[in-house]
């Protein structure tokens, strides 16, 4: 069987069917490690954050519409009217 398979190979490489894979490039062959270590099946996932509590998130709303805010002066301030 392998050698049908074999010479299978050979007939698609000299009609244009088959390609030859090229040689990686030497920068690619130094950063991939010898051997690719795998996550194994059957690890737990890690734990999911807290939702945040309704006071959390109104908290953070109200510093980002400070932030906000603070952006949006600080770009009216230098700002220059247009000159006509």
């Amino acid at each position: 069987m392998a050698a049908l398979l074999a010479g299978c190979e050979s007939a698609a490489r000299s009609t244009g069917f088959a390609t030859e894979v090229p040689q990686r490039p030497d920068f690619i062959e130094q950063s991939r490690p010898a051997t690719l270590e795998y996550v194994p099946v059957g690890t737990t996932a890690p734990e999911r954050a807290k939702p945040k509590t309704p006071d959390e998130v109104k908290r953070a709303e109200a510093e980002l519409e400070a932030l906000r805010k603070r952006h949006a002066g600080e770009a009216a301030a230098t700002s220059k009217p247009p000159t006509n």
